[in-house]
């Protein structure tokens, strides 16, 4: 009766150790991604088929553009940050909250700002036609729809 057990147990180890083989063997070698997207300057050249010259302005207007908007990225999370910490002590400074949502507020606008400029400076690079698609592409990447980006809090885990 004990050997049986142990064939049992034995069998029943080496039919985990091929599953556990086979799952990792799928790990390593199964599908590979596609890897992460393109440039944004490389995705632009292809939806608009910009020329060379284009593609270099467009590659210039983003380093500017990145350039102008990091410090505000920065900025806005500094102001957010604090508001945080101002809010989550036991006697929270709501006027001090409000002031600091005022100013993150502030720095939105100067991004929207910055994003207009970035748009219209893109744009003088473009024909007609390429406007029409530049259009479309920046409409579907700020109101991305449902199978978009998230913009919000994080959903509850």
């Amino acid at each position: 009766m004990a050997l049986k057990n142990m064939r049992t147990t034995t069998w029943v180890i080496l039919a985990l150790i091929v599953v556990n083989l086979a799952t990792l063997a799928t790990v390593w070698l199964g599908p590979r991604r596609a890897g992460p997207p393109p440039p944004l300057v490389e995705m632009w050249k292809q939806e608009l088929g910009l020329n060379d010259q284009q593609t270099a302005h467009f590659r210039e207007q983003t380093r500017l553009h990145r350039q102008a908007v990091q410090p505000l990225f920065r900025q806005m999370a500094e102001h957010k940050k604090h508001m945080i910490q101002v809010l989550s002590v036991p006697e929270p400074d709501t006027v001090r909250a409000r002031q600091l949502a005022d100013s993150t507020a502030f720095v939105q606008h100067q991004l929207d700002l910055r994003l207009q400029e970035y748009y219209l400076a893109l744009r003088l690079a473009c024909s007609p036609a390429q406007v029409a698609e530049l259009n479309r592409i920046f409409l579907q990447t700020l109101h991305p729809g449902p199978a978009g980006p998230h913009h919000g809090p994080p959903p509850d885990r």
